[in-house]
């Protein structure tokens, strides 16, 4: 959905009638993105909440936990910091 959203920014941004609404469109898609990432932070930590419900109930090691977002973090803003 992000890489979508990205093309939809600049195939808007590079259309004749975006001369003068800068601004206004990276705003509107700037507010997309956003309420896009909090909808993956809100999945993110769900799946983060049972993964570690799981490691207690099981006597798992819960510091893997703090270990995966941080690198799945990572990862995400490595493949989009362009």
């Amino acid at each position: 959905r992000l890489n979508s959203l990205i093309a939809q920014a600049k195939a808007e941004i590079s259309s004749p009638e975006a001369e003068g609404n800068a601004l206004s469109i990276a705003n509107k898609y700037y507010g997309m993105g956003t309420a896009l990432e909090g909808e993956c932070d809100a999945q993110m930590d769900s799946l983060l909440s049972q993964i570690n419900d799981e490691l207690v109930r099981t006597g798992g090691d819960t510091s893997v936990v703090s270990q995966i977002k941080s690198l799945t973090k990572s990862a995400l803003m490595d493949k989009y910091k362009k």
